[in-house]
């Protein structure tokens, strides 16, 4: 009967020092194994835990949104260039920062863009918290009046003089560019017909460029 008592007051010894093992971990079965309690030791399962790794953050640029049009300015003191898309009145400011890429034609760094107001540019932009656009990549194309013989381009310039089947516009960059009119010139826009032009006008013209480097007007659209 002793023998039973002593068994059952060993059994729940060693119960309470598991119990202990499973709250405490490692440690506490140290202690109760000091204590000459016959603990097994399950530091191998017990508190040990693993974390899945999901891998990196998705892309920063995955919800970049493309600006294309006409490069008019670039703020080297307020990190900013202007860009007029096609059809625009106005420029679009977007921010560039010391991360934006520079690529394209004559430029590889911010301080190029300088050098290429004028022309035709593709920015990728994400639109920040604030609400502004800031560009991670800005690709430069040729400029407006770089086209060849035969290639379809399109202006967008200030009316500086008008002739009978002609006018001259003033580009973004400074340049200016003799646009040929005929019969066959579609206008659209502000005005409907050769008589609503006037100097002053902000135009975009569709057209092709002929072998004295003029351009040959599809369309004329009026602003």
């Amino acid at each position: 009967m002793l023998s039973k008592a002593l068994l059952l007051v060993n059994g729940k010894v060693a119960a309470a020092a598991l119990g202990v093992v499973l709250v405490g971990g490692v440690g506490a079965a140290t202690v109760a194994a000091a204590a000459g309690a016959n603990v097994p030791v399950l530091s191998g399962i017990i508190g040990h835990s693993t974390t899945k790794d999901t891998g990196s953050d998705a892309s920063s640029h995955a919800h970049s949104i493309s600006v294309e049009g006409v490069l008019t300015g670039y703020n080297a003191g307020g990190n900013t260039i202007s860009v007029i898309e096609h059809g625009d009145k106005s420029a679009t400011t977007i921010d560039v920062n010391s991360k934006t890429e520079v690529n394209g034609d004559r430029a590889s760094s911010l301080k190029d863009l300088s050098k290429v107001i004028g022309h035709k540019v593709e920015a990728q932009v994400t639109k920040q918290k604030s609400g502004a656009l800031l560009a991670w990549k800005v690709t430069v194309e040729a400029a407006t009046g770089d086209q060849g013989q035969g290639q379809q381009v399109e202006l967008q310039g200030t009316v500086t003089s008008i002739g009978s089947s002609s006018f001259v516009i003033k580009l973004a960059d400074g340049s200016s560019k003799t646009v040929t009119v005929s019969s066959a010139t579609h206008y659209s826009g502000r005005g409907n017909s050769p008589s609503h032009l006037k100097v002053g006008d902000t135009v975009n013209v569709h057209g092709t460029v002929q072998s004295n480097g003029s351009v040959a007007a599809d369309t004329v659209e009026q602003h």
